[in-house]
């Protein structure tokens, strides 16, 4: 840990020590004030010792880059293929999305998305309750017919805030791309009320960052009219 390194200048570790004499060297002395003196130091510190997100191996076997259809190779804080494409990865979602993907019509809806995200299920609720409908029965009533089995790999191209996902089967293995940075926030908020786990990928469902044959269902509903292809 740092902080007894920082708030009191004890060297805990062989790495501790060695920051303790990098500090020593500069002038920099460890103490209550040094937030206040060098806050930019610490918080860049505890940013380059806190761990970089990863993927489950499993995951990376399957994912491909979008275009090239490349196997990926997990690296520092990202996806690198041997072409020397690299793609982010942040907040545990693999970004795949490029600025051609976010132009037309797509670019429009993704603009839409980013400021509905917060309260796109009560926009839903309140739709079908317009409707007359029931939202869970109506959403039964197409997801039924996937006849999905425990124990499948379902990927949902643009899942949203993942509503479909909490009233299939629960022991299946589930991923989820959007297009919107902000719907799969929302979506990763949702899956951890309802103690769920799902791999979400940022993506565009016209290039799939997917091998073939990755899933036993793979489904869409309701934004494909949207779609600039």
């Amino acid at each position: 840990t740092l902080i007894p390194l920082l708030t009191l200048g004890i060297p805990t570790s062989n790495t501790a020590a060695i920051l303790l004499g990098a500090f020593q060297n500069y002038g920099i002395q460890p103490g209550p004030q040094l937030f206040d003196t060098n806050g930019a130091l610490v918080w860049a510190l505890i940013a380059w010792l806190r761990p970089a997100p990863r993927l489950d191996p499993a995951t990376v076997e399957i994912l491909r880059s979008p275009r090239r259809l490349e196997a990926l190779t997990q690296v520092l804080g990202g996806l690198t293929t041997v072409s020397g494409e690299h793609f982010p990865i942040r907040s545990g979602i693999a970004r795949f999305v490029s600025p051609v993907d976010l132009v037309d019509s797509n670019g429009k809806l993704n603009r839409l998305y980013a400021w509905v995200a917060d309260f796109y299920d009560d926009i839903q609720r309140v739709y079908f309750g317009l409707a007359g409908l029931r939202r869970d029965a109506a959403m039964r009533g197409y997801l039924d017919r996937l006849e999905i089995r425990p124990g499948d790999k379902v990927l949902e191209t643009s899942i949203g805030t993942g509503a479909n996902f909490r009233l299939l089967p629960r022991k299946i293995e589930r991923f989820g791309l959007d297009l919107s940075a902000d719907m799969l926030r929302a979506c990763q908020a949702n899956f951890g009320r309802w103690g769920m786990k799902a791999t979400l990928v940022q993506g565009a469902a016209e290039a799939l960052p997917f091998a073939d044959a990755a899933f036993d269902v793979v489904f869409h509903v309701g934004g494909v009219n949207f779609f600039n292809d």
